[in-house]
Protein backbone atom coordinates (compact mmCIF):
# COMPACT_ATOMS: atom_id res chain seq x y z
CA UNK A 1 0.00 0.00 0.00
CA UNK A 2 1.52 3.67 -1.18
CA UNK A 3 -1.08 6.00 -0.07
CA UNK A 4 -0.93 9.61 -0.34
CA UNK A 5 0.79 12.04 2.16
CA UNK A 6 -2.22 13.13 3.29
CA UNK A 7 -3.91 9.84 3.93
CA UNK A 8 -0.93 9.22 5.99
CA UNK A 9 -1.42 11.94 7.67
CA UNK A 10 -5.08 11.13 9.23
CA UNK A 11 -3.05 8.15 9.93
CA UNK A 12 -0.23 9.73 11.98
CA UNK A 13 -2.89 11.88 13.95
CA UNK A 14 -4.82 8.96 15.11
CA UNK A 15 -1.31 7.70 16.72
CA UNK A 16 -0.60 11.24 18.13
CA UNK A 17 -4.28 11.22 19.36
CA UNK A 18 -3.44 8.37 21.55
CA UNK A 19 -1.11 11.05 23.38
CA UNK A 20 -4.03 12.31 24.61
CA UNK A 21 -5.90 10.98 28.35
CA UNK A 22 -8.04 7.97 28.43
CA UNK A 23 -11.03 7.87 31.21
CA UNK A 24 -10.62 5.66 33.80
CA UNK A 25 -12.63 3.93 36.11
CA UNK A 26 -13.54 0.74 38.03
CA UNK A 27 -15.34 -2.02 36.17
CA UNK A 28 -18.94 -2.60 35.73
CA UNK A 29 -19.32 -4.75 38.62
CA UNK A 30 -18.02 -2.37 40.82
CA UNK A 31 -20.59 0.17 39.08
CA UNK A 32 -23.41 -1.30 38.91
CA UNK A 33 -23.35 -5.09 41.02
CA UNK A 34 -23.63 -8.56 40.36
CA UNK A 35 -26.29 -11.31 40.40
CA UNK A 36 -29.83 -10.63 40.96
CA UNK A 37 -29.71 -10.88 44.44
CA UNK A 38 -26.77 -8.71 45.08
CA UNK A 39 -27.81 -6.00 42.61
CA UNK A 40 -31.56 -6.18 44.36
CA UNK A 41 -30.24 -5.50 47.53
CA UNK A 42 -28.42 -2.28 47.05
CA UNK A 43 -24.86 -4.53 46.93
CA UNK A 44 -25.31 -5.21 50.50
CA UNK A 45 -24.93 -9.25 50.74
CA UNK A 46 -21.27 -9.41 52.30
CA UNK A 47 -21.74 -11.25 55.04
CA UNK A 48 -25.06 -13.51 53.29
CA UNK A 49 -23.42 -13.99 49.68
CA UNK A 50 -23.69 -17.76 49.09
CA UNK A 51 -24.59 -17.55 45.37
CA UNK A 52 -22.53 -16.93 41.94
CA UNK A 53 -22.46 -13.56 43.13
CA UNK A 54 -20.41 -14.72 45.92
CA UNK A 55 -17.34 -14.87 43.45
CA UNK A 56 -17.30 -11.08 43.21
CA UNK A 57 -18.69 -9.90 46.69
CA UNK A 58 -17.12 -11.94 49.22
CA UNK A 59 -15.77 -15.49 48.33
CA UNK A 60 -15.87 -17.14 51.81
CA UNK A 61 -19.92 -17.44 50.94
CA UNK A 62 -18.81 -19.89 48.46
CA UNK A 63 -18.30 -22.81 51.42
CA UNK A 64 -21.81 -22.66 52.77
CA UNK A 65 -23.69 -23.74 49.90
CA UNK A 66 -25.38 -26.74 49.69
CA UNK A 67 -26.11 -26.94 46.01
CA UNK A 68 -24.51 -27.30 42.74
CA UNK A 69 -25.22 -23.74 40.97
CA UNK A 70 -25.79 -22.72 37.22
CA UNK A 71 -27.12 -19.25 36.54
CA UNK A 72 -27.28 -17.16 33.41
CA UNK A 73 -28.78 -14.37 33.05
CA UNK A 74 -28.94 -10.80 31.22
CA UNK A 75 -28.37 -7.10 32.87
CA UNK A 76 -28.67 -4.07 31.10
CA UNK A 77 -28.51 -0.31 32.25
CA UNK A 78 -28.88 3.04 30.22
CA UNK A 79 -27.19 6.17 31.03
CA UNK A 80 -28.80 9.66 30.86
CA UNK A 81 -26.08 12.22 31.57
CA UNK A 82 -25.90 15.88 30.60
CA UNK A 83 -23.39 18.29 30.87
CA UNK A 84 -24.66 21.71 31.34
CA UNK A 85 -28.31 20.06 30.57
CA UNK A 86 -27.55 18.71 27.37
CA UNK A 87 -27.37 14.34 27.50
CA UNK A 88 -23.71 12.96 26.69
CA UNK A 89 -22.48 9.94 24.32
CA UNK A 90 -22.09 7.47 27.27
CA UNK A 91 -22.88 3.60 26.32
CA UNK A 92 -25.38 1.38 27.85
CA UNK A 93 -23.78 -1.29 30.14
CA UNK A 94 -25.56 -4.60 28.59
CA UNK A 95 -24.53 -8.44 28.98
CA UNK A 96 -24.82 -11.83 29.78
CA UNK A 97 -23.91 -12.53 33.63
CA UNK A 98 -23.74 -15.80 35.02
CA UNK A 99 -21.65 -18.41 36.33
CA UNK A 100 -21.67 -21.70 38.54
CA UNK A 101 -21.00 -22.88 42.29
CA UNK A 102 -19.17 -26.71 43.03
CA UNK A 103 -19.55 -27.52 46.86
CA UNK A 104 -17.93 -30.38 48.41
CA UNK A 105 -16.29 -31.60 51.22
CA UNK A 106 -12.75 -31.87 51.96
CA UNK A 107 -10.71 -33.23 55.31
CA UNK A 108 -14.21 -32.84 56.71
CA UNK A 109 -14.13 -29.18 55.69
CA UNK A 110 -16.69 -28.25 53.75
CA UNK A 111 -15.56 -26.04 50.49
CA UNK A 112 -16.54 -24.26 47.55
CA UNK A 113 -15.53 -23.40 44.00
CA UNK A 114 -17.30 -20.61 42.03
CA UNK A 115 -16.48 -18.54 38.81
CA UNK A 116 -18.63 -15.41 37.76
CA UNK A 117 -18.65 -13.99 34.11
CA UNK A 118 -19.85 -10.55 33.11
CA UNK A 119 -19.96 -10.72 29.08
CA UNK A 120 -20.53 -7.56 27.64
CA UNK A 121 -22.80 -7.86 24.41
CA UNK A 122 -21.17 -4.85 22.26
CA UNK A 123 -17.05 -5.51 22.68
CA UNK A 124 -15.05 -7.20 25.10
CA UNK A 125 -13.11 -4.25 25.75
CA UNK A 126 -12.91 -0.66 25.06
CA UNK A 127 -10.48 2.35 24.97
CA UNK A 128 -11.02 5.87 24.28
CA UNK A 129 -8.86 8.73 24.27
CA UNK A 130 -9.68 12.22 25.55
CA UNK A 131 -8.46 15.48 25.45
CA UNK A 132 -7.80 16.55 29.12
CA UNK A 133 -9.78 19.31 28.64
CA UNK A 134 -12.27 17.24 27.11
CA UNK A 135 -15.71 16.89 29.97
CA UNK A 136 -15.98 13.23 30.88
CA UNK A 137 -17.58 10.98 33.38
CA UNK A 138 -14.98 9.66 34.90
CA UNK A 139 -16.15 6.77 37.12
CA UNK A 140 -18.77 5.83 33.54
CA UNK A 141 -16.88 6.22 30.49
CA UNK A 142 -14.89 3.26 29.92
CA UNK A 143 -16.47 1.51 32.98
CA UNK A 144 -19.73 -0.51 31.34
CA UNK A 145 -17.21 -2.15 28.38
CA UNK A 146 -15.11 -4.57 30.04
CA UNK A 147 -15.15 -8.38 30.18
CA UNK A 148 -14.91 -9.43 33.80
CA UNK A 149 -14.02 -13.59 34.77
CA UNK A 150 -13.79 -14.07 38.56
CA UNK A 151 -12.82 -17.79 39.67
CA UNK A 152 -13.03 -18.43 43.64
CA UNK A 153 -12.35 -20.70 46.22
CA UNK A 154 -14.47 -20.59 49.86
CA UNK A 155 -13.21 -23.03 52.64
CA UNK A 156 -15.70 -23.57 56.04
CA UNK A 157 -12.43 -23.77 58.71
CA UNK A 158 -15.01 -24.23 61.73
CA UNK A 159 -18.22 -24.52 61.70
CA UNK A 160 -20.02 -20.78 60.88
CA UNK A 161 -16.93 -19.75 60.27
CA UNK A 162 -15.56 -19.60 56.14
CA UNK A 163 -12.75 -17.49 54.57
CA UNK A 164 -12.02 -17.29 50.92
CA UNK A 165 -10.34 -16.31 48.08
CA UNK A 166 -10.70 -15.04 44.34
CA UNK A 167 -9.13 -14.09 41.21
CA UNK A 168 -10.89 -11.51 38.17
CA UNK A 169 -9.44 -11.30 35.23
CA UNK A 170 -9.96 -8.08 32.80
CA UNK A 171 -9.02 -7.36 29.34
CA UNK A 172 -6.60 -4.66 29.10
CA UNK A 173 -5.20 -2.64 25.54
CA UNK A 174 -1.31 -2.35 24.40
CA UNK A 175 -0.55 -1.38 20.52
CA UNK A 176 1.76 -0.01 18.38
CA UNK A 177 1.54 2.42 15.25
CA UNK A 178 4.20 2.52 12.99
CA UNK A 179 5.10 4.46 10.09
CA UNK A 180 8.39 4.06 7.19
CA UNK A 181 9.01 5.30 4.03
CA UNK A 182 10.34 8.31 2.22
CA UNK A 183 9.25 11.61 3.16
CA UNK A 184 9.26 14.18 0.42
CA UNK A 185 10.04 18.05 1.87
CA UNK A 186 8.72 19.45 -1.00
CA UNK A 187 6.24 17.89 -3.03
CA UNK A 188 4.40 16.32 -0.61
CA UNK A 189 2.29 14.18 -3.33
CA UNK A 190 5.47 12.01 -3.71
CA UNK A 191 5.67 11.07 -0.36
CA UNK A 192 5.29 7.45 0.18
CA UNK A 193 4.54 5.79 3.89
CA UNK A 194 3.68 2.22 4.44
CA UNK A 195 1.83 1.92 8.32
CA UNK A 196 1.30 -0.80 10.25
CA UNK A 197 -0.80 -0.54 13.86
CA UNK A 198 -0.55 -4.10 16.09
CA UNK A 199 -2.67 -4.01 19.01
CA UNK A 200 -3.30 -6.26 21.71
CA UNK A 201 -5.44 -7.57 24.49
CA UNK A 202 -3.96 -8.67 27.57
CA UNK A 203 -5.46 -9.81 30.90
CA UNK A 204 -4.99 -8.11 33.90
CA UNK A 205 -5.77 -10.16 37.30
CA UNK A 206 -6.42 -8.69 40.88
CA UNK A 207 -7.18 -11.27 43.77
CA UNK A 208 -9.67 -10.76 46.73
CA UNK A 209 -10.47 -12.13 49.69
CA UNK A 210 -13.04 -12.56 52.21
CA UNK A 211 -14.31 -13.90 55.86
CA UNK A 212 -17.55 -14.55 56.63
CA UNK A 213 -18.56 -16.12 60.49
CA UNK A 214 -22.32 -17.07 61.90
CA UNK A 215 -21.94 -16.98 65.76
CA UNK A 216 -25.59 -17.74 65.92
CA UNK A 217 -28.34 -19.12 63.54
CA UNK A 218 -29.62 -15.23 63.29
CA UNK A 219 -26.40 -13.26 62.94
CA UNK A 220 -23.69 -13.34 60.68
CA UNK A 221 -20.96 -10.71 59.58
CA UNK A 222 -18.61 -10.11 56.61
CA UNK A 223 -15.22 -8.78 55.97
CA UNK A 224 -14.27 -8.49 52.45
CA UNK A 225 -11.19 -6.64 50.76
CA UNK A 226 -10.53 -6.35 47.17
CA UNK A 227 -6.92 -5.10 46.18
CA UNK A 228 -6.45 -1.88 43.43
CA UNK A 229 -5.63 -3.12 40.17
CA UNK A 230 -4.79 -0.93 36.93
CA UNK A 231 -4.91 -1.23 33.51
CA UNK A 232 -2.29 0.56 31.64
CA UNK A 233 -3.20 1.82 28.48
CA UNK A 234 -0.02 1.52 26.85
CA UNK A 235 0.75 3.01 23.22
CA UNK A 236 3.70 3.65 20.80
CA UNK A 237 3.98 5.71 18.05
CA UNK A 238 7.27 4.79 15.76
CA UNK A 239 7.88 6.75 12.86
CA UNK A 240 11.00 6.14 10.61
CA UNK A 241 12.24 6.83 6.98
CA UNK A 242 14.19 9.30 4.94
CA UNK A 243 12.96 12.99 4.04
CA UNK A 244 14.43 13.85 0.73
CA UNK A 245 13.03 17.36 -1.25
CA UNK A 246 13.67 18.77 -4.98
CA UNK A 247 13.54 17.76 -8.25
CA UNK A 248 16.23 15.05 -7.98
CA UNK A 249 15.78 14.22 -4.38
CA UNK A 250 18.10 15.02 -2.49
CA UNK A 251 18.49 13.17 0.63
CA UNK A 252 18.09 15.82 3.75
CA UNK A 253 17.91 13.36 6.10
CA UNK A 254 19.30 9.35 5.53
CA UNK A 255 17.29 7.66 8.71
CA UNK A 256 15.17 10.18 10.14
CA UNK A 257 13.03 9.17 13.23
CA UNK A 258 10.08 10.03 15.25
CA UNK A 259 9.41 7.91 18.62
CA UNK A 260 6.15 8.45 21.19
CA UNK A 261 5.37 6.21 24.30
CA UNK A 262 2.40 7.54 25.19
CA UNK A 263 0.82 5.32 28.91
CA UNK A 264 -1.70 6.13 31.18
CA UNK A 265 -4.95 4.23 33.62
CA UNK A 266 -7.07 2.75 30.90
CA UNK A 267 -8.68 1.36 34.01
CA UNK A 268 -8.34 2.33 37.82
CA UNK A 269 -10.42 -0.15 41.01
CA UNK A 270 -9.09 1.56 44.25
CA UNK A 271 -8.41 -0.87 47.12
CA UNK A 272 -11.71 -1.46 48.77
CA UNK A 273 -12.95 -2.96 52.29
CA UNK A 274 -15.98 -3.78 53.34
CA UNK A 275 -17.48 -4.95 56.93
CA UNK A 276 -21.24 -6.23 56.95
CA UNK A 277 -23.50 -7.72 59.36
CA UNK A 278 -26.62 -9.13 58.52
CA UNK A 279 -29.68 -10.47 60.77
CA UNK A 280 -31.09 -13.34 58.99
CA UNK A 281 -33.26 -16.61 59.08
CA UNK A 282 -35.02 -18.79 56.46
CA UNK A 283 -37.27 -16.02 55.31
CA UNK A 284 -36.61 -13.00 56.07
CA UNK A 285 -33.14 -11.01 55.77
CA UNK A 286 -31.40 -7.75 56.62
CA UNK A 287 -28.10 -6.55 55.93
CA UNK A 288 -25.87 -3.47 56.23
CA UNK A 289 -21.99 -3.17 54.62
CA UNK A 290 -19.93 0.03 54.75
CA UNK A 291 -16.79 0.11 52.09
CA UNK A 292 -13.87 1.98 52.41
CA UNK A 293 -12.58 2.78 48.85
CA UNK A 294 -8.91 4.11 48.31
CA UNK A 295 -9.45 6.72 46.14
CA UNK A 296 -6.24 8.76 47.23
CA UNK A 297 -4.12 6.18 44.98
CA UNK A 298 -5.58 7.29 41.73
CA UNK A 299 -2.93 8.18 39.35
CA UNK A 300 -4.97 10.30 37.03
CA UNK A 301 -6.33 9.42 33.60
CA UNK A 302 -3.97 12.08 31.75
CA UNK A 303 -1.43 10.39 29.88
CA UNK A 304 2.76 10.32 30.60
CA UNK A 305 4.22 11.26 27.23
CA UNK A 306 7.70 10.54 26.12
CA UNK A 307 8.87 12.03 22.67
CA UNK A 308 12.33 11.36 20.98
CA UNK A 309 13.03 12.85 17.69
CA UNK A 310 16.58 12.25 15.49
CA UNK A 311 16.49 14.46 12.22
CA UNK A 312 20.17 14.68 11.78
CA UNK A 313 21.18 18.56 10.97
CA UNK A 314 17.73 19.58 10.80
CA UNK A 315 16.59 22.19 13.70
CA UNK A 316 12.99 20.75 14.71
CA UNK A 317 11.62 20.19 17.54
CA UNK A 318 8.12 18.63 18.69
CA UNK A 319 6.83 20.29 21.92
CA UNK A 320 6.35 17.49 24.54
CA UNK A 321 2.74 17.71 26.82
CA UNK A 322 3.94 19.05 30.45
CA UNK A 323 3.61 16.42 32.94
CA UNK A 324 -0.13 15.54 34.41
CA UNK A 325 -0.85 16.35 38.12
CA UNK A 326 -1.90 14.70 40.68
CA UNK A 327 -5.41 14.06 40.30
CA UNK A 328 -6.11 14.64 44.26
CA UNK A 329 -8.58 12.29 44.37
CA UNK A 330 -10.21 11.22 48.25
CA UNK A 331 -11.10 8.38 49.95
CA UNK A 332 -14.83 7.52 50.72
CA UNK A 333 -17.10 5.73 53.00
CA UNK A 334 -20.10 3.76 51.04
CA UNK A 335 -22.95 2.85 53.30
CA UNK A 336 -25.51 -0.20 51.88
CA UNK A 337 -28.62 -1.17 53.23
CA UNK A 338 -30.33 -4.54 51.71
CA UNK A 339 -33.47 -6.72 52.59
CA UNK A 340 -35.18 -9.71 51.72
CA UNK A 341 -38.39 -11.84 52.75
CA UNK A 342 -40.31 -14.57 51.72
CA UNK A 343 -43.82 -13.24 50.76
CA UNK A 344 -45.08 -16.90 50.16
CA UNK A 345 -44.34 -20.18 50.56
CA UNK A 346 -41.67 -22.45 51.84
CA UNK A 347 -38.40 -23.65 51.79
CA UNK A 348 -38.13 -26.19 49.46
CA UNK A 349 -41.43 -25.24 47.61
CA UNK A 350 -43.02 -22.70 45.45
CA UNK A 351 -41.97 -19.40 46.86
CA UNK A 352 -42.15 -15.85 46.20
CA UNK A 353 -39.25 -13.32 47.67
CA UNK A 354 -39.33 -9.81 47.47
CA UNK A 355 -36.12 -7.53 47.81
CA UNK A 356 -34.72 -3.92 48.34
CA UNK A 357 -32.14 -2.12 48.99
CA UNK A 358 -30.42 1.29 48.70
CA UNK A 359 -26.57 2.47 48.79
CA UNK A 360 -25.02 6.38 49.18
CA UNK A 361 -21.53 6.78 47.16
CA UNK A 362 -19.85 10.35 47.78
CA UNK A 363 -17.92 11.43 45.00
CA UNK A 364 -13.84 11.42 45.32
CA UNK A 365 -12.87 13.42 42.84
CA UNK A 366 -12.49 17.11 43.44
CA UNK A 367 -14.00 19.94 42.13
CA UNK A 368 -12.87 20.49 38.33
CA UNK A 369 -11.49 24.38 38.48
CA UNK A 370 -8.40 24.22 36.19
CA UNK A 371 -7.53 22.86 32.77
CA UNK A 372 -9.21 19.00 33.84
CA UNK A 373 -12.52 17.97 33.60
CA UNK A 374 -12.63 14.51 35.08
CA UNK A 375 -16.24 15.19 35.94
CA UNK A 376 -18.24 12.80 39.01
CA UNK A 377 -20.79 13.63 41.70
CA UNK A 378 -22.54 11.92 44.68
CA UNK A 379 -24.48 9.23 43.90
CA UNK A 380 -27.54 8.18 45.24
CA UNK A 381 -28.68 3.99 44.61
CA UNK A 382 -31.91 2.24 44.86
CA UNK A 383 -32.57 -1.23 43.91
CA UNK A 384 -35.55 -3.87 43.76
CA UNK A 385 -36.29 -7.30 43.46
CA UNK A 386 -38.94 -10.48 42.87
CA UNK A 387 -37.55 -13.72 43.09
CA UNK A 388 -39.60 -16.94 42.25
CA UNK A 389 -38.79 -20.41 43.49
CA UNK A 390 -40.97 -23.15 41.36
CA UNK A 391 -40.60 -26.46 41.23
CA UNK A 392 -39.11 -28.19 37.89
CA UNK A 393 -42.05 -29.35 36.17
CA UNK A 394 -39.64 -31.41 33.77
CA UNK A 395 -37.78 -33.32 36.90
CA UNK A 396 -34.75 -31.79 35.66
CA UNK A 397 -33.23 -29.87 38.71
CA UNK A 398 -34.33 -31.72 42.17
CA UNK A 399 -34.56 -28.45 43.79
CA UNK A 400 -36.65 -25.29 42.99
CA UNK A 401 -35.94 -23.35 40.15
CA UNK A 402 -35.06 -19.83 40.62
CA UNK A 403 -36.39 -17.17 38.65
CA UNK A 404 -35.10 -13.30 39.27
CA UNK A 405 -35.71 -9.64 38.15
CA UNK A 406 -34.30 -6.85 39.62
CA UNK A 407 -34.40 -3.09 38.74
CA UNK A 408 -31.67 -0.39 39.79
CA UNK A 409 -31.42 3.45 39.83
CA UNK A 410 -28.67 5.65 40.27
CA UNK A 411 -29.01 9.11 40.66
CA UNK A 412 -26.20 11.57 40.15
CA UNK A 413 -26.57 14.79 42.50
CA UNK A 414 -26.14 18.02 40.03
CA UNK A 415 -23.16 19.28 40.76
CA UNK A 416 -21.15 22.91 39.31
CA UNK A 417 -17.59 23.15 38.73
CA UNK A 418 -16.98 26.77 38.31
CA UNK A 419 -13.11 27.61 36.09
CA UNK A 420 -10.99 29.75 38.38
CA UNK A 421 -10.06 31.01 35.33
CA UNK A 422 -12.80 33.18 33.06
CA UNK A 423 -10.51 32.61 29.95
CA UNK A 424 -10.63 28.67 30.51
CA UNK A 425 -11.59 27.18 26.92
CA UNK A 426 -14.21 25.28 28.32
CA UNK A 427 -16.04 27.24 30.76
CA UNK A 428 -17.93 26.25 33.93
CA UNK A 429 -19.96 22.90 33.75
CA UNK A 430 -22.82 21.36 35.75
CA UNK A 431 -23.10 17.65 35.15
CA UNK A 432 -26.12 15.27 36.09
CA UNK A 433 -28.14 12.45 35.49
CA UNK A 434 -28.79 8.47 36.24
CA UNK A 435 -28.52 5.28 35.39
CA UNK A 436 -31.22 3.02 35.03
CA UNK A 437 -32.16 -0.25 34.06
CA UNK A 438 -32.26 -3.79 35.41
CA UNK A 439 -31.58 -7.91 35.51
CA UNK A 440 -33.21 -11.35 34.20
CA UNK A 441 -31.66 -14.57 35.72
CA UNK A 442 -32.59 -18.11 36.39
CA UNK A 443 -30.59 -20.49 38.59
CA UNK A 444 -30.84 -24.15 38.43
CA UNK A 445 -29.92 -25.94 41.79
CA UNK A 446 -28.62 -29.92 42.15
Amino acid sequence: MSPSLARNAVALSVGLALMAPGAASANPLDAFGFGPRGVAMGGAVTATARDVSATYYNPAGLALGDALLLEVGYARLEPALTLNGVEQDVDASAGLQGGLVLPGVIAGHRVGVGLGVHLPDRRVTRLRALRQSKPRFELFDNRPQRLSITSGLGLEVAPGLSLGAALTYLSGTEGALRVDGVVHASDPERTRLFSGMDVNLKAVRYPSFGLQWCPSRALCLGVSERERFELALDLDVDVQGRIVSGADDTVLVEQGRFFLNSRNADLFSPRQVTLAVAWTDTDFTLEADLTWLQWSAFPGSTATVVVELDLGDLDFAVPVPDPPGPARYQDIWVPRLGAERRVFGRAGEDSLWLRGGAFFEPSPAPEQRGLSNSLDADKWGASVGIAVECIDPWGLAPRPVELAVSGLWIGLVERSHLKASPADGVGDVVSGGAWAGGSAHVQLAF
